[in-house]
């Protein structure tokens, strides 16, 4: 019995130090994944977002933006037209692809890139940062589900990317443009002129913050109307933004309705609005190559007739 004790203690003693070992391990594989999914956070793409002077976006072999920046900074889409972009909406897209995020690794290398749908990849994003062009490939959605197969200009790795962050990617050259109709409604106006048909309304900025109608008659013009009113035109926001083709909302389609006329210091801008069938169609003075569509508009809301301006309150005394 004597001489089984120290094999039993032995024994205890390879059993707890199993036990302890086995710990120490679980507690490193749970490090190792923790780690592993903190490095997996970091972004697909690696670029600042200030630095980038042009990028495009293709689905599939479809160019649906081209972007770039001239000498000035200032931002022009040239394709699939040619217009002023948005400088805040064009931060906000590459800001969008600068935080799109690795989900998972797939494999280092992929022998067959067609498997993954990247031999022909679903999106695709090209940028250019200084002298280097990046790019993003985006392919098929992965079984697992709410994810696409990637990779990129910064590593052969094949990836999982959330569907989530891409489909926040712009999907239209509508998303980088200005979509409002009357930019300038937002700028100090001093003289406004709105035309319907043959008739005209010239309303004028007062010294108080109010304003006048100047013509067809001189009288005082509501506050709160006049206030609603450019509020209205500062909101509207075109649903749709095309290049006029000629055949597009063309003068033997769309007929006028109207036309505002808006003078902020020494610059003076005018919207035309045309009716074509159920859409309202607006053209701006500054973007002659545009096509601006709305939501369907009242008329009558855009262009109000002078008894909608006038001050009721001196009309009943």
């Amino acid at each position: 019995m004597k001489l089984f004790l120290p094999t039993i203690g032995l024994s205890i003693v390879l059993a707890l130090l199993w036990v302890y070992w086995d710990h120490v391990r679980m507690v490193g594989v749970k490090n190792s994944v923790g780690a592993q999914e903190v490095s997996q956070a970091r972004p697909v793409l690696i670029y600042e977002p200030a630095q980038v002077k042009a990028f495009q976006i293709r689905h599939g072999q479809e160019l649906i933006i081209s972007a770039r920046m001239d000498k000035n900074r200032a931002w022009t889409l040239e394709a699939p037209f040619r217009a002023p972009a948005d400088a805040y909406m064009v931060d906000r897209a590459l800001g969008i692809l600068s935080r799109v995020t690795m989900a998972g690794p797939v494999a280092s290398e992929a022998p067959n890139l067609e498997e993954f749908g990247l031999q022909e990849p679903k999106i695709s994003v090209e940028i250019e940062d200084g002298a280097d062009r990046q790019w993003l490939a985006v392919g098929k959605a992965a079984p697992l589900g709410g994810t696409f197969y990637a990779r990129t200009s910064q590593s052969k790795q094949i990836v999982l990317v959330p569907q989530k962050e891409i489909l926040l990617l712009p999907k239209s050259p509508s998303e980088l443009l200005d979509l409002r109709v009357v930019p300038l409604a937002r700028d100090p106006v001093h003289t406004i002129e709105v035309r319907q048909g043959t008739a005209s309304i010239r309303l004028q900025a007062t010294s108080d913050g109010g304003w006048t109608i100047q013509s067809p008659v001189r009288a005082s013009v509501d506050r709160s109307v006049m206030v609603e009113w450019l509020d209205r035109l500062t909101a509207l926001r075109a649903s749709k933004v095309s290049p006029r083709d000629g055949r597009e909302g063309s003068r033997s389609r769309a007929s006028r309705v109207g036309s505002i006329i808006l003078t902020a210091g020494y610059v003076s801008e005018s919207v035309e609005f045309f009716r074509d069938g159920s859409r309202i169609l607006a053209r701006r003075s500054d973007q002659p190559n545009l096509q601006y569509e709305l939501a369907d508009q009242g008329v009558s809301l855009l262009l109000p007739d002078l008894s909608h301006f006038r001050d009721k309150r001196l009309l009943v005394e």
